[in-house]
């Protein structure tokens, strides 16, 4: 079954926590008012789904945890960390051009001065400022003395 991850969905922390929660959820005691992740709430507003049977629970459990498996990992550093907006908009964009299912973890690191560096679980690709410049550095020296 394929659901919709939230565009605020974007850590598998989250998703960790969200099948530890749904895996402890009984529907014969469950209560509406029960306290249960925003994940989880995000998630089920973005499916049209209700977490009060077994087999959706079952069915969402069996989800989560293939997720936890299978879906892509990205990492992205950054020279200053993007608002949970922005954070959104990054995740958005890489569900709809990369991949659905795909989870970015964001980090930060003041040197790189601008731009980032993104890493996959076998590449990584450095669209920083520093790399740049440390890439242009003989070129940047002679234009120096040249004048």
């Amino acid at each position: 079954m394929g659901y919709r991850l939230p565009n605020t969905f974007s850590r598998r922390q989250q998703l960790e926590r969200v099948l530890d929660q749904v895996q402890k959820l009984k529907p014969a005691v469950f209560d509406t008012a029960q306290k249960w992740p925003l994940e989880l709430q995000e998630f089920t507003q973005a499916n049209n789904i209700s977490v009060f049977t077994t087999t959706t629970q079952a069915n969402l459990a069996s989800y989560f945890k293939r997720l936890l498996q299978s879906a892509p990992q990205i990492s992205l550093v950054m020279a200053a960390l993007p608002n949970s907006e922005e954070q959104a908009e990054l995740i958005g964009w890489l569900r709809s051009h990369i991949h659905p299912q795909a989870f970015m973890h964001i980090a930060q690191n003041s040197d790189l001065l601008a731009g980032c560096i993104v890493r996959t679980d076998n590449m990584v690709y450095d669209f920083s400022l520093r790399s740049s410049l440390f890439a242009q550095s003989d070129s940047l020296a002679m234009r120096l003395q040249n004048g």
